[in-house]
């Protein structure tokens, strides 16, 4: 279910006011595109994480203060799958999104 209703598709159905980036989440689409990259990169989906991270970067608001991790997750997403497809859960790099990065990789201070 969840690779259906996160697919760029599915999410063309997304109103402006719930999936823009307006109100209080004027970086809704580049943080949320971080996050579904984050968490297709975990599921071992290289090209859907890839396809995130690109819309995302390419929607970043000027100013965008996680716009770096749009770099580092399209040069490393190999690695990043790497890391979740061993043995050692240890190693697994966090989902965007949490410690200091909770809520305001979309939205406003």
């Amino acid at each position: 279910y969840l690779l259906d209703s996160t697919s760029p598709e599915a999410l063309g159905q997304c109103t402006a006011q719930l999936c823009g980036n307006g109100g209080k989440a004027p970086s809704n689409l580049a943080g949320t595109s971080l996050l579904f990259g984050d968490i297709f990169a975990k599921g071992d989906a290289f090209d859907s994480a890839m396809g995130w991270y690109n819309i995302g970067s390419a929607s970043a608001p000027p100013g965008y203060p996680f716009a770096d991790l749009f770099a580092d997750r399209t040069a490393n997403a190999a690695q990043r799958i790497a890391l979740y497809r061993d043995a050692d859960p240890s190693n697994d790099p966090p989902l965007v999104g949490l410690g200091a990065q909770a809520c305001i990789i979309c939205h406003a201070r």
